[in-house]
């Protein structure tokens, strides 16, 4: 059907976030002759120090936010057509946008740049709170419940700080624990629309 493809582009665009925004940030850290993986915020490639900084805020922040919040619209409609709560869809959404605000450069407004880049996991927790009792039941694949499952165990510990040290690496790893959630809730409602469409073509 038209409306599921369109549906699928959008859950689809959201998955691509992840990967697209790791090449950028080794892209753009590689015009950085001083820049640090390990010990450097991946914050700083947005700085106005930095080399291509306008680039990497319109396309690695910016760029990245819109891609989510294209899921979270995606999420959204897959969600009303599959008669499920639609709340997280809209905090999808809601961390979009804030990630796209990280683009605001640390060096001309430390203030909103730190709002964003400090609360925008918040809409990250609601969506965990409000998917764990029932996101087993989307009808996805044994592999990737576990998977949600693991990522949230993991991304827990990483929140405790456990090992602070170095800051560059533990932020990555957030980073990384992050939009494997989001693809892995993208991914899955693409495969409950599937199998919602051949459940309908069956009983046609």
């Amino acid at each position: 059907m038209l409306w599921e493809s369109k549906i699928k582009i959008l859950l689809w665009a959201g998955g691509i976030a992840l990967p697209l925004f790791v090449v950028q940030i080794i892209f753009f850290a590689t015009m950085q002759t001083d820049y640090s993986h390990v010990h450097d915020s991946v914050s700083q490639l947005g700085a106005t120090t930095s080399n291509h900084y306008q680039l990497m805020n319109l396309f690695g922040f910016v760029g990245t936010g819109v891609l989510v919040t294209f899921g979270g619209l995606g999420s959204f409609i897959a969600a009303n057509e599959l008669q499920i709560n639609t709340l997280f869809s809209f905090l999808i959404i809601i961390f979009g946008l804030m990630f796209a605000g990280i683009a605001i450069p640390l060096d001309v407004n430390f203030s909103l740049h730190a709002f964003f880049a400090h609360n925008v996991l918040i809409p990250l927790y609601l969506v965990i709170i409000l998917l764990l009792p029932s996101v087993w039941r989307w009808g996805s694949s044994m592999y990737q419940n576990v998977l949600f499952y693991f990522l949230v165990v993991i991304l827990f510990f990483v929140q405790l700080e456990v090992i602070a040290e170095p800051v560059g690496v533990m932020q990555r790893v957030k980073i990384l624990l992050v939009f494997l959630i989001f693809s892995n809730i993208f991914y899955s409602l693409i495969n409950w629309l599937n199998k919602h469409s051949k459940q309908i073509n069956l009983d046609k």
